[in-house]
């Protein structure tokens, strides 16, 4: 069976199945798993003798619309005879996602909608280990989505337990978004393909949430920022299909260059940050910085990664690669709509201005309006600079008009001193003294009036 998907970001997605009826343990086969971790997956009420009968629905994307070029997505496992046409399993981006559709027994949290997930169980099968778990937290009426939070997930390494942590899936837009709060940012994506990063800032600081926390008391006082969007580029090299999402950052004061994400056949494959190249996608072992090192430039193929040198096939994406158009004006959120864009005011007023050349309307300096630390050190020199110079100006015109000793030149004080006669030696050099008092004491007043040329 084969049946075409065209989606609201005009993505044109083909969807084929061969009808062939499955069970779990055929799934459990095919992506290695291990007794062990079907023991432990089989704790969490995910196992072999649920009696269900599946079939497998792969979706895969039309570059642009060329059948000619498909990017495989996503691949479903379909319950069989359910009327609702529920999925038992998900793979995507390496991933595999068992539904939950039941609670044990001793659960007394938030329960979601009939027929809605109760929650998943991912399993990364390259690691062969459980890597996140959600439970359905609330759902939001207004903006339509269901919101689960994420109670366990092991990322790069590292395991997260009980972290204020949530996924919201749009059921009016199919938008689901990943927000980790403590961390404060906030992704949005779409039928596998990223769209949006957002800044939120503000709100009380929570390190760790109960299971009964609710999303909307945890973000309360949260501010959204709009921070960063992505550009997606496909190709076929060597024979492997390749999709890269590249981070475009939109904010003046960026946290870094950005993140690349390569996927290759419809597994992440690699990953790039400000840089530096990722051939482990689940963490930072030891080779991947020695590769990133000026010794590692050294070492020939120090980016090799499945006979591919990773870089080479980054800077392909990057240059000679098909861009993807994706229409996501209407799925963007509040934040980006209103150009609310996120400026970093600390880092801000640490940087260097930014200076560029306009050359749209004739030739243009434009330097970045965000004050910052070096534009209040410019404008101290320029005035500390200036004063000497303010000062001498000020004191020639008020020499003009003024008679007070204090401010004269030397030229009006010995005319003030020889009483307006022309201004014998004796004028000036008192003239000069008394200028030079001034200066060394700052400002002096005389009431006796110097007659003779003897008192000067």
């Amino acid at each position: 069976m084969t049946g075409y998907q065209f989606a609201a970001t005009g993505l044109i997605y083909k969807l084929t199945s061969d009808g062939k009826p499955l069970l779990p343990s055929d799934v459990f086969t095919k992506y290695g798993f291990t007794p062990e971790l079907i023991a432990e997956l089989a704790q969490k009420g995910i196992g072999l003798d649920h009696g269900l009968t599946l079939t497998e629905s792969t979706q895969t994307l039309l570059v642009n619309g060329d059948e000619n070029r498909m990017v495989p997505v996503l691949v479903r496992y379909v319950i069989l005879g359910d009327p609702l046409k529920r999925d038992y399993a998900r793979y995507d981006e390496g991933t595999l996602r068992f539904m939950q559709y039941n609670t044990p027994v001793d659960y007394n949290g938030p329960i979601a909608p009939f027929g809605i997930s109760q929650g998943e169980i991912a399993v990364t099968p390259d690691l062969g280990k459980i890597t996140r778990e959600t439970q359905f937290n609330m759902i939001d009426p207004q903006s339509h989505e269901y919101i689960y939070q994420v109670i366990y997930e092991l990322r790069d390494g590292q395991e997260y337990v009980n972290k204020p942590i949530f996924i919201g899936y749009n059921y009016y837009t199919s938008v689901v978004w990943e927000h980790y709060v403590s961390e404060g940012w906030k992704l949005y994506s779409r039928d596998g393909l990223p769209l949006f990063v957002d800044k939120m800032t503000g709100g009380k600081s929570r390190l760790n949430i109960s299971r009964n926390d609710l999303y909307y008391d945890v973000i309360d006082g949260v501010t959204e920022y709009a921070y960063s969007n992505f550009i997606v580029s496909s190709a076929v090299i060597n024979g492997h299909t390749y999709l890269m999402a590249s981070e475009n950052v939109v904010s003046p004061t960026p946290a870094n260059n950005g993140t690349s994400r390569i996927f290759r056949d419809g597994h992440l494959w690699a990953i790039i940050e400000s840089g530096f190249i990722r051939s482990d996608v689940y963490g930072y072992p030891f080779g991947d910085k020695l590769a990133n090192s000026v010794v590692g430039g050294l070492i020939p193929g120090h980016f090799m990664k499945d006979g591919e040198n990773i870089k080479d096939i980054w800077q392909q994406l990057e240059g000679d690669s098909t861009k993807i158009q994706v229409h996501s004006l209407n799925l963007e959120p509040s934040a980006v709509a209103a150009n609310n864009v996120f400026v970093d005011h600390e880092k801000a007023f640490l940087s260097f201005p930014d200076v560029q050349v306009d050359m749209t309307h004739g030739f243009a300096i434009v330097v970045s309006p965000l004050v910052n630390v070096w534009t209040v050190a410019l404008l101290l020199i320029a005035l500390l600079g200036l004063t000497p110079l303010l000062s001498r100006l000020f004191n020639a015109i008020a020499g003009l008009f003024n008679h007070n000793a204090n401010r004269v030149s030397l030229k009006r004080l010995s005319s003030i001193i020889s009483g307006g006669r022309k201004p014998s030696d004796a004028d000036i050099v008192l003239a000069g003294k008394l200028i030079i008092l001034r200066q060394l004491s700052g400002p002096f007043a005389s009431s006796v009036l110097i007659n003779s040329e003897e008192e000067k």
